[in-house]
C-alpha cells in the first residue's frame, strides 16, 4: 500500500502501519530478481481496517461530540430493512380467478407504494441532513434512534391498513388513523433533529443541500396535510389513504428543481 504511515514499535523501532504490503521489507531481506518482494502482515490487518472505520468517530472537535460516521451508517441500514419488509406483505388472496385476486389486492399495493415513497422521502431528507453535519452529540444520537423507531414501525400500520381495506374488518378507521399518526411523527421527529442540530451548531459551515432545503420548505404544508387527512380518515378512510398517497408524492418529487429543468429545456 503506497503511502502507509509508519508508527513506533518497541524500543523506538519504525514499522509500517498494520496489515499492509511492504516492498521495503522485501528489499531488506533480498530477492532473486533484485526487486522488492512484498510481504503482508495478516495478523494485524483487521486492526488496520478497524482504525480506518473508526477514523471519523475519533474526530473530537467539541467536548461531548463525536464524528457522524457510525450514526450515518446505522441510519442508512434501517430504512433499507423497513422498505424490504413492506414487500413481504404483498399477496393475492383467494377465492376468485387469478385476475380477480390480483385486482382485489389493490389496497396492499397502494399502502406499499405510500409507505415506500414516505420512507424514501425520509431517507433522502435524512441523508441530506447527515451530509451537512460536522459532528453529533449524545442527544442527537437518541433523537435519531427515535426517528428510526417510527421508520421501522411503519410496515405494521401499512399491513393493518391494507388488510382492513381488503377484508372489511372494521379496522379501516383506526388503521388509517394509526397509519397517518406514524407518518406525521416521522416528519415531526426529522424536523426536531434538524432544529436541534442547528441550535447546537452541529452543522458544517457553508454547506447547502437542495434536498435538505426542499424538506424544510415543505414541512409546514406536509404537517397540515397529515393533520387534515388524519381527521378525514375518521369519516372516509379510503379517501384518507388516497390523500396520504398525494402527500407522499409531494414529499418525494422536487417540484422546484423539476420546474427549473423543464424551463431550461424549453428555453
Amino acid at each position: 500500500m503506497v503511502g502507509a504511515a509508519p508508527f513506533s514499535g518497541p524500543r523506538g523501532e519504525r514499522r509500517l502501519s498494520p496489515g499492509v504490503w511492504s516492498g521495503n521489507q522485501g528489499r531488506r531481506h533480498g530477492s532473486a530478481s533484485g526487486r522488492a518482494s512484498p510481504t503482508f502482515r495478516p495478523e494485524v490487518g483487521t486492526l488496520a481496517r478497524e482504525e480506518v472505520a473508526l477514523a471519523d468517530d475519533r474526530k473530537l472537535g467539541v467536548s461531548g461530540t463525536l464524528g457522524k460516521g457510525r450514526m450515518q451508517a446505522f441510519s442508512d441500514g434501517v430504512p433499507a430493512i423497513a422498505i424490504t419488509l413492506l414487500v413481504l406483505d404483498l399477496a393475492v388472496r383467494p377465492p376468485g380467478s387469478p385476475f380477480h385476486e390480483f385486482v382485489a389486492a389493490w389496497p396492499g399495493y397502494l399502502a406499499y407504494l405510500i409507505s415506500f415513497l414516505t420512507i424514501g422521502a425520509a431517507w433522502i431528507a435524512h441523508h441530506s441532513f447527515t451530509g451537512r453535519l460536522d459532528r453529533v452529540d449524545s442527544v442527537l444520537l437518541r433523537l435519531n434512534l427515535l426517528f428510526l423507531l417510527f421508520v421501522s414501525f411503519l410496515p405494521f400500520p401499512t399491513r393493518l391498513v391494507a388488510e382492513a381495506l381488503e377484508k372489511d374488518t372494521g379496522w379501516e378507521r383506526p388503521g388509517a388513523v394509526v397509519y397517518g399518526m406514524t407518518l406525521l411523527v416521522i416528519r415531526l421527529l426529522f424536523s426536531l433533529m434538524s432544529a436541534y442540530a442547528g441550535r447546537e451548531h452541529l452543522y458544517r459551515e457553508g454547506v447547502d443541500d437542495p434536498d435538505f432545503d426542499e424538506a424544510h420548505r415543505k414541512f409546514r404544508a406536509v404537517v397540515i396535510g397529515y393533520v387534515v387527512t388524519i381527521l378525514r380518515s375518521l369519516l372516509a378512510p379510503v379517501v384518507a389513504i388516497a390523500l396520504y398517497f398525494a402527500i407522499a408524492v409531494f414529499l418525494v418529487v422536487p417540484f422546484r428543481t423539476v420546474g427549473r429543468t423543464i424551463a431550461d429545456v424549453f428555453h
